[in-house]
């Protein structure tokens, strides 16, 4: 089952620097791809919308951060620029995220950056493929923090509700930092603190979570019902 979910890239390699020194700036992506040259290093091209800072500022702080190989500017309009940039080589062992997209179905939607990281709007074939991203994400360094997934056909009120047993696995692994990457709890702590077995536990959240997903979930969401949860 297929579902949107809108998630955060903290710290990303790319342009971190660009973004600390304007941290007023806030990119909106229009276009993007990669090239590879003969040698097989890869470059990502972007074509983005810039708003909300001095643009000079914003091309002093493109010019020295380590990550750009170069930029240039393609159009203004109204408050708003547009730039072409191209990064530095990205490391071999580095999952590229847009081919990765690609690759596990994902539809990026809608994507933005500000200097808290790279904020994207995707839709997802299945949950495996969001955890595949926050596995790829990790391995180049960064953290994925998940703000918002929801169902684009939502079934009516009352329908898909969660047990009390999967209401309590996951409130509890939300309030103990179970899906935060990396996780601060392990499915034996959440199996000891209720009481039942990590295979238990693993049932309880993972139906849980697709329960949710076929609804509507905020990440403030899980805690709420925690006075039920113990």
């Amino acid at each position: 089952m297929s579902f949107v979910a809108t998630v955060t890239i903290l710290d990303p390699p790319l342009f971190q620097a660009t973004f600390d020194a304007v941290p007023d700036a806030h990119s909106t992506l229009e276009n993007y791809h990669y090239i590879e040259d003969a040698s097989g290093e890869r470059r990502y091209v972007f074509f983005s919308w810039i708003s909300g800072c001095d643009f000079d500022e914003h091309e002093r702080a493109l010019t020295n951060d380590p990550t750009v190989d170069e930029f240039r500017r393609l159009a203004d309009v109204g408050s708003r620029r547009l730039y072409r940039v191209v990064s530095e080589p990205v490391p071999a062992e580095w999952q590229m995220l847009y081919p990765f997209f690609r690759d596990n179905d994902i539809t990026v939607l809608n994507s933005s950056r500000t200097v808290r990281g790279a904020h994207i709007e995707a839709r997802f074939p299945s949950y495996d493929a969001l955890q595949a991203l926050k596995t790829a994400v990790c391995e180049a360094g960064a953290n994925v923090e998940i703000d918002r997934i929801h169902s684009e056909t939502a079934p009516s009120l009352g329908e898909n509700r969660l047990t009390e047993k999967q209401r309590e696995a996951v409130a509890l692994a939300a309030r103990r930092g179970y899906f935060e990457t990396p996780s601060r709890a392990s499915l034996g702590e959440l199996a000891e603190e209720l009481g039942v077995s990590p295979q238990a536990v693993s049932k309880r959240v993972r139906g849980g979570v697709e329960k949710l997903v076929e609804t509507t979930l905020t990440r403030t969401e899980p805690a709420e019902p925690s006075s039920n949860g113990r």
